[in-house]
């Protein structure tokens, strides 16, 4: 067999793979390296935080996505009754903060236990901790899905003001360009498939398009990586809801004097909706205050999201190379059993890495 037919043959079958990203057996036990007091934070209040996309380390987490998708899209041909540069436009515009309906917070894990990369990576400084999860009973709040089509119709389903819409899931994350390829390539198919059935004026089409790319694009994106982190092997346990937004240009006051002083119907209606849209709103605001909260990274304020965890979700603790590490060992045995676990369970839940590495 020749090696362009054998390349092609691989390329097909990591693109019918990637059709089922999200429906890939998790693994029994998926791994968060973090710092000692991240560590405390974690096991004492049996909450994580998932930072906002927008702030995350890598500062291409977004940009890479919206590359790809220029680049697929601008060589591809399936799209030749839309104007290709607006269609990207309007995809980019819908995609940023400003103009994006929803909010996207990440949790990040590893399908490797005790990895060396890993512990210089993000637990480089001791004491540090690896905690190994069982994802499928991790919060106490809402189940995490897995199954693609359920996140096709959540995606569908637009947003109502009577009621805040949110989904939590889970998927690896895919390195490979073929995969990226597939991926941006459901994107546009799926959001094509979607306007068919709408009547849509063909001066706003490219609009559409793109906004329907870019509500698509806004959960994709945070599971399309650079090939350089393949050895990293993420998962991202991906919160997504309907944002709210602070209106300066809603005066409530002028609204409810204008509502109580007309007698048009429609026009009490048209202002009713409004009052109504507004106190949901409000509503939502508050919500924030108990979900959303911020801490103070290397270079920028970083939002992030509270998640609330059971306690069978701990499953197994790494910890780090250090100094003393009979003492580390000793120290957080005692925190452990004072925080959830008897100390036999603590006990046999807690190992001492078998990584060399030493930065001291």
């Amino acid at each position: 067999m020749s090696s362009i037919t054998e390349n092609l043959m691989k390329n097909q079958s990591k693109k019918s793979n990637a059709k089922s990203f999200f429906n890939k057996e998790i693994p029994n036990k998926l791994y968060h390296y973090t710092n000692g007091t991240a560590f405390l934070s974690i096991v004492k209040n049996k909450q994580m935080w998932a930072s906002h996309i927008r702030f995350m380390n890598d500062l291409k987490e977004e940009i890479l996505a919206i590359e790809l998708l220029s680049k697929y899209i601008e060589k591809n041909s399936n799209l030749t009754t839309y104007n290709i540069p607006a269609v990207i436009d309007n995809a980019k515009k819908f995609f940023t903060a400003e103009n994006t309906e929803k909010e996207v917070f990440i949790l990040s894990f590893s399908e490797c236990k005790d990895d060396l990369n890993q512990w210089r990576g993000y637990a480089n400084v001791p004491p540090s901790y690896s905690i190994g999860f069982d994802v499928t009973k991790m919060t106490t709040e809402e189940e995490i899905e897995t199954d693609a089509s359920e996140i096709k119709e959540f995606i569908n389903t637009p947003w109502a003001s009577d009621e805040r819409k949110e989904k939590l899931f889970i998927a690896p994350c895919f390195y490979d360009s073929v995969e990226h390829e597939s991926l941006i390539d459901e994107i546009i198919n799926d959001s094509i498939k979607h306007l068919k059935s709408a009547d849509i004026d063909n001066v706003k089409k490219e609009v559409a398009l793109g906004k329907e790319i870019a509500k698509r694009l806004i959960f994709y994106s945070p599971l399309i990586k650079h090939e350089m982190s393949a050895k990293e092997k993420e998962w991202r346990i991906i919160i997504v809801y309907e944002k709210s937004v602070k209106s300066a240009s809603i005066d409530k006051k002028a609204l409810e004097e204008k509502y109580n002083n007309t007698n048009d119907p429609y026009e009490k209606a048209e202002i009713g909706n409004e009052l109504d849209d507004y106190e949901f709103n409000e509503g939502r605001l508050k919500e924030d205050e108990k979900l959303l909260d911020f801490r103070m990274g290397k270079s920028f304020i970083v939002p992030f999201f509270k998640f609330s965890l059971k306690e069978e979700f701990f499953r197994e603790f790494f910890i780090g190379a250090c100094p003393d590490k009979e003492s580390v060992m000793e120290s957080t045995l005692y925190f452990l059993s004072k925080n959830g676990f008897s100390f036999e369970t603590a006990k046999k839940m807690t190992k001492y890495t078998s990584n060399p590495y030493r930065n001291w």
